[in-house]
């Protein structure tokens, strides 16, 4: 996570410490933690990092897979609605 640096993390989201230094991969946790306090990054400060966040933002909630846990937390919802699944092929 080096657009955002520890000394940022530190200071604007302390929750998302325990994360900074765990290895890369899906069971990391930093992104996610990171986009909750987004909008609390001074673009002055730390713009590459709020617009590092930003752009991962529009990725992730434009595709529901990439947000962590979301099909697992909200399975029940997902086929109650039947909604979040686009089937290939489908228009």
């Amino acid at each position: 996570m080096r657009k955002c640096d520890r000394d940022m993390v530190e200071a604007k989201a302390k929750d998302c410490l325990e994360y900074y230094d765990q290895e890369k991969g899906e069971d990391n946790k930093i992104i996610p933690c990171l986009l909750d306090y987004r909008l609390d990054i001074d673009p002055k400060e730390h713009g590459e990092c709020q617009r590092f966040l930003t752009d991962v933002s529009l990725v992730v909630f434009s595709d529901y897979r990439l947000i962590c846990n979301f099909v697992s937390n909200c399975k029940s919802e997902i086929e109650q609605f039947e909604c979040g699944r686009v089937r290939a092929g489908s228009d």
